[in-house]
């Protein structure tokens, strides 16, 4: 998931942008690594003088071994259920895109999924905006997601019911839901 923050936001410049940088994240699934990635939307963020950061999370799931592999970069942590408790997968943290100019690549990190797990990943704009309090829109998603059915597509509707109404959106919400399914035999 990619989410940017850009003044002037309607600028058909900054659109141009965000555009380079969906075909960079698309590129990072052809084989870039992360790193270069890295590099490669800092180079693009500092091209453009009304775009200010940009957060990243990446992530890669490998499904002949189980294996999540992810980096942050100033994004919310995803959520990993296993065993119906919830944590965030919180490290390796990073700083936001843009911040610095040519630091080292982001770290990774990388889980095995048990069958059964669940990943939600989630933009901010679901946690934290006016009149919530961060910290405790994340626990009260994580509860939501404790409770949750296994199938991505009932959680979704479960998180989006529980964590969507009453309210204005200020900022714009995308969910995603990785489950493992229990081994055949």
């Amino acid at each position: 998931m990619t989410s940017v923050k850009a003044r002037g936001g309607d600028d058909p410049h900054v659109a141009v942008l965000l555009g380079k940088l969906l075909l960079e994240v698309r590129a990072a699934f052809a084989g870039e690594d992360w790193g270069g990635l890295r590099q490669s939307h800092f180079r693009l963020l500092s091209q453009v003088p009304e775009l200010d950061l940009a957060t990243m999370v990446y992530g890669v799931y490998d499904p002949e071994t189980c294996d999540l592999t992810w980096a942050n970069a100033g994004h919310p942590a995803p959520l990993l259920r296993h065993d119906g408790d919830v944590s965030a997968l919180s490290e390796p943290g990073g700083v936001m895109l843009g911040v610095f100019g040519d630091g080292e690549p982001y770290a990774e990190a990388t889980v095995r999924l048990a069958p059964g797990d669940t990943v939600l990943w989630f933009t901010d704009g679901l946690v934290d905006h006016r009149g919530c309090d961060p910290v405790a829109a994340t626990e009260s998603l994580m509860a939501v997601l404790a409770d949750a059915d296994d199938a991505p597509d009932r959680l979704l509707a479960e998180v989006t019911r529980r964590m969507l109404t009453g309210g204005v959106q200020e900022d714009d919400v995308c969910l995603l839901a990785l489950h493992r399914a229990g081994d055949a035999g």
